[in-house]
């Protein structure tokens, strides 16, 4: 339990009137996830490092409604991403 992370999780809570999880990935600087999406609004908080992440459309409506853990991406197939971030400490 970390009273920082709690706080936070509250805060975002009363902000949006919603219920709010967090996730938290820890990966070295040689593993990194590919392509993936979610069914969900997303935010992100870089802790350490830099991390470039892509986004892309939904190609054609042909993701599913659920999450990619079900679903391989390849992103040659996904062609240009519309966006590339580069997160660094303390960006979000």
């Amino acid at each position: 339990f970390c009273d920082d992370l709690w706080r936070l999780l509250a805060a975002l809570e009363s902000f949006f009137q919603s219920a709010i999880s967090a996730y938290i990935s820890v990966l070295s600087k040689a593993k990194s996830y590919g392509p993936q999406f979610d069914n969900t609004d997303n935010f992100i908080l870089q802790l350490n490092s830099t991390q470039e992440i892509k986004i892309w459309e939904n190609p054609e409506g042909k993701l599913p409604p659920f999450n990619s853990d079900d679903h391989e991406l390849n992103e040659a197939e996904l062609g240009e991403p519309l966006e590339t971030i580069s997160l660094r400490v303390g960006t979000s």
